[in-house]
């Protein structure tokens, strides 16, 4: 059976290496080439940021925007060592207020930088698989609580449409249901506020 303690376990599968772009594959500006050329191929290719790379490795990242004002790419750089750094292995839960707060982030696993995320990551297939699966754990939560604390008559008479004659069929039919089980989320919250309940 799902419970919200099983969803939370599962939120646990989604990682930061699924939501990094890899180094090796990424669009990178080279830490000596000119920051108008650098600018230039990154407007081309759509990208608001880019890792920095000195000899094949990170050195730290740039806006394309600031690239077109500074006489050097150095001098639009947020060094390495001034960047966020997250374990390829955080949850998806820790980098996401991250990414709120931090336009940048270099994900490190085995010793070495193997990519980065940026906010536009948070459109990925992991992440929204990851709000789903919250969404669920907290409706399922709220299920709970306005079931034990209210009567069941009361939670019924606040089943809407379709889903009205769908509970009503399952109790002819004689199976074991509830009705908060065919309530929508918005009448979860307005019973757990006790709205309209007196």
């Amino acid at each position: 059976m799902l419970t919200p303690g099983t969803v939370t376990d599962l939120t646990g599968f989604f990682r930061a290496d699924q939501i990094c772009t890899p180094i090796a594959t990424a669009v990178t500006v080279d830490l000596t080439e000119p920051p108008q050329k650098a600018h230039d191929r990154l407007k081309l290719a759509r990208f608001d940021q880019a890792p920095v790379m000195r000899a094949g490795r990170p050195v730290g990242w740039v806006t394309t925007e600031s690239l077109a004002r500074r006489k050097s790419v150095k001098s639009s750089l947020t060094a390495l060592e001034d960047c966020i750094l997250v374990s390829a292995e955080s949850s998806i839960a820790g980098i996401v207020p991250l990414l709120a707060d931090n336009n940048f982030l270099f994900v490190v696993g085995a010793g070495d930088v193997l990519g980065f995320s940026v906010r536009s990551d948070l459109d990925r297939h992991a992440v929204r698989s990851y709000f789903y699966l919250l969404v669920a754990r907290i409706e399922m939560q709220l299920s709970e609580i306005v079931k034990n604390s209210c009567k069941s008559d009361v939670i019924a008479d606040k089943i809407d449409g379709r889903l009205k004659k769908a509970f009503a069929e399952a109790r002819n039919e004689g199976q074991e249901t509830s009705p908060v089980e065919y309530l929508y989320l918005k009448t979860l919250i307005k019973l757990f506020k006790g709205v309209g309940l007196r």
